[in-house]
């Protein structure tokens, strides 16, 4: 267990805050679904999931640290996403890759807000915070 990674601000409070903002709801909602974003905490985590510290082979999340944090590179990019039921589903997410090229300052910003985590070990954090 890692007490570092339990968000500092919740995310409702945060969503109060920042008044539900698009610019907010990237970063909080939407950017844990970018394949880019995921590849490159993985990468960076060395595979491993920073609550457990176990292998991640496969089955994680971007976990926030912090929500308190808006997307200041507003492009988004859609991705496939198929599902069983909708296999040409498309969603929409934060273009954190041209971003990383354009100012790799405020992609290492949002990216210092998250990590890497099992799915049931965000669950276990979800639950820490009960």
């Amino acid at each position: 267990m890692n007490p570092k990674i339990i968000p500092k601000n919740r995310s409702m409070d945060m969503k109060e805050k920042h008044q539900g903002k698009e610019e907010w709801k990237m970063f909080a909602r939407r950017i844990q679904r970018n394949p880019f974003v995921k590849n490159h905490l993985l990468v960076r985590d060395n595979h491993k999931c920073t609550w457990c510290d176990l292998d991640i082979d496969k089955g994680f999340v971007g976990h926030h640290i912090d929500y308190d944090h808006v997307c200041e590179y507003k492009v988004m990019r859609e991705y496939r996403s198929p599902t069983f039921k909708r296999p040409k589903r498309m969603i929409k997410v934060p273009d954190c890759e041209s971003c990383s090229i354009a100012n790799s300052n405020l992609f290492s910003e949002c990216m210092s807000k998250l990590t890497t985590v099992h799915k049931l070990c965000n669950y276990k954090i979800a639950k820490h915070l009960d």
